[in-house]
């Protein structure tokens, strides 16, 4: 595994990526199986930096499979972002799940795009970005309310899975991704080893839910009892509050 890093700064903010590409590439990931990503954070102890994360992922013996979970493709990406200088979260796009049944989600990426005055959507898993009919980058917003009014939607031409598949808009989009934006959810504050545990250590993230969602509470706290780090989740129902633009942009 190696990091390839692209020295620049996002659209005219200061000097432009040779390609949309190295928007995603700035971390050549290894082949991740899928797993119950849903309940990869908050169990056990792990240092959840890049750092951590790479020793995780070097630790692949031939002939095993590596244990890590998706987030630590969008983890280290997101890392690499912000110290770049990049305004940068890593979000973590859930299903409704009204049965209790779905324990799948996804974590993407998204880089505040100073030019364009939006955040955009990166999704390193499957290697890919999102347009218009126009060829203009999209946000998670955008992209979610496409899906909803049957607006036209493109996807990087090699956009793949982990590089070992490729992936269709069809399944990526209004299967996979459709499912998985019901509920969206970042921590309040993006920044190194965020997502690290460790006794008294104390984290916070904040939920976007539809009016609709059977589960409106304001606020919800609790400590893990294993690595006695306590949590935070808060909750909205207001998408400008949830996008709001980075301070100083």
């Amino acid at each position: 595994m190696a990091f390839s890093f692209i020295f620049g700064v996002l659209s005219t903010h200061a000097k432009p990526f040779e390609s949309r590409k190295d928007l995603i590439h700035l971390l050549d990931r290894p082949t991740i199986p899928r797993t119950n990503q849903q309940q990869y954070r908050r169990r056990d102890p792990i240092q959840v930096e890049p750092g951590g994360i790479l020793e995780i992922l070097l630790s692949n013996l031939p002939g095993g499979a590596i244990h890590a979970h998706l987030p630590f493709s969008p983890v280290p990406l997101n890392e690499c972002y912000l110290s770049l200088g990049f305004k940068s979260r890593f979000v973590t796009c859930l299903p409704k799940d009204s049965l209790g049944i779905d324990n799948d989600c996804h974590v993407i990426n998204m880089v505040y795009a100073p030019s364009l005055k939006k955040w955009l959507w990166i999704d390193p898993t499957f290697d890919t970005y999102v347009m218009n009919e126009k060829g203009e980058l999209l946000s998670i917003q955008e992209v979610r309310q496409r899906i909803i009014d049957n607006n036209p939607l493109i996807i990087s031409p090699d956009a793949n899975w982990n590089h070992k598949s490729s992936e269709t808009k069809k399944h990526y989009l209004f299967y996979y991704m459709a499912k998985n934006l019901y509920r969206l959810e970042c921590p309040v504050n993006s920044a190194y080893d965020i997502e690290t545990t460790a006794d008294g250590k104390h984290i916070e993230y904040i939920q976007l839910l539809p009016l609709d969602y059977f589960k409106q509470p304001a606020k919800t706290t609790w400590t893990n009892q294993y690595t006695k780090t306590s949590y935070t989740d808060y909750y909205t129902n207001n998408p400008a509050y949830f996008w709001l633009a980075p301070e100083n942009n």
